[in-house]
């Protein structure tokens, strides 16, 4: 009897030591803040706003400088017609932001931070960079559109490591459509850059991808100034004034094997005897540079291409049923996930991008 007492009693006292700890540490629950419904000004919503919140923005436009100190997301109504008239500086690790347009002003800054998000946003007309990434890693900046701008489009420096940059539009810039100083282990995919001064540029970077960019119309088309062990890829450069330039750098690699190949250069003046969309012979950037398989087509933005004709293609079935399509062909797939049933009733090679992420995965009919 005493026992069950003490036990009765036990149980009583954990209990309500559970309640006493589920009432000190109340689930916080996140909030949606719009502006100018609840606050006036952009800058009084974040600061307002707690760790986590979503400061929505309306149509309008709002002539003032932000800084973004709090992990947030900061989204407006439209990228056409949210428009902040200053700069943006993101202060904060976890920032993501969202349908905006920021004109005028240094652009969007982030600093010292980690693990944000820039998807969907323009900058434009800006004294300086579109975007600039300082000292800030594992960040991810795509599907925004960058132009007009002093210098450059993006710009990567002081050591801004593991970030993506991807499927960006950047035109009519001063300086470079992209440039990565002091960085490494970056990934810079699929961005379109037209009309700027250098259209990819790096320096003293290192171990940096670079692929299925479209650059044209550019002074230079990619600059690798004391920089090593780069990978570059699966690009197209044309419409150039000078294709490459690659002072102090050696170990680069330019292509991605054979048969997946090279880049696409539209000065490249070689051969390609047997059809099989290579060169015959390098694309020689300097002793220490070369494309060993340069492609004579350009890259197609769809994710499945026929190395031979340079088409692409939106699935892999479309690929191998394509008129185009022959005995003997290549077919290289790009990383992602393929819900389709595929049946391979020509002699050609199908080609995966990585063995581990380009995954097929059947239907059931």
């Amino acid at each position: 009897m005493l026992s069950k007492l003490v036990s009765c009693v036990l149980l009583s006292i954990l209990l309500i030591s559970i309640l006493i700890v589920a009432n000190t540490n109340p689930a916080k629950s996140q909030s949606t803040i719009t502006v100018p419904d609840d606050y006036p000004t952009i800058q009084d919503a974040i600061n307002a706003a707690t760790d986590g919140d979503t400061v929505f923005v309306r149509n309008g436009t709002y002539s003032n400088d932000i800084i973004v100190s709090k992990p947030l997301s900061l989204v407006g109504e439209a990228p056409d017609s949210t428009i902040i008239n200053g700069t943006v500086s993101i202060e904060s690790n976890n920032v993501e932001i969202g349908k905006l347009c920021v004109e005028g002003g240094q652009g969007i800054i982030l600093e010292n931070v980690k693990g944000c998000i820039i998807n969907d946003t323009i900058s434009r007309g800006s004294l300086s960079f579109g975007v600039a990434l300082l000292n800030a890693s594992d960040s991810q900046i795509s599907f925004c559109r960058m132009y007009s701008n002093h210098y450059d489009g993006i710009c990567l420096d002081h050591i801004s490591n593991n970030n993506t940059i991807s499927y960006n539009d950047i035109h009519d810039v001063d300086r470079d459509g992209i440039g990565v100083g002091q960085s490494t282990l970056n990934t810079i995919e699929a961005n379109r850059i037209v009309n700027v001064g250098t259209g990819l540029h790096m320096y003293y970077s290192d171990g940096n991808t670079v692929r299925e960019n479209n650059v044209t119309s550019c002074y230079t088309g990619v600059w690798v100034e004391h920089s090593t062990l780069n990978r570059l890829y699966h690009n197209s450069f044309a419409d150039f004034t000078v294709s490459t330039s690659v002072p102090d750098s050696a170990n680069n690699i330019w292509d991605n094997g054979y048969p997946s190949g090279g880049n696409y250069w539209s000065d490249y003046a070689g051969a390609d005897a047997n059809g099989d969309g290579i060169g015959d012979t390098s694309y020689v950037i300097d002793a220490d540079n070369q494309d060993r398989y340069p492609l004579v087509h350009p890259w197609s933005p769809l994710p499945v291409h026929n190395i031979n004709t340079g088409l692409g293609y939106a699935t892999i079935q479309e690929a191998i049923n394509s008129n185009e399509t022959f005995d003997q062909h290549a077919i290289f797939v790009e990383s992602g996930v393929y819900r389709e049933n595929v049946v391979v009733n020509k002699t050609l090679s199908l080609i995966g991008e990585n063995r581990e992420t380009t995954i097929i995965e059947g239907v059931s009919r």
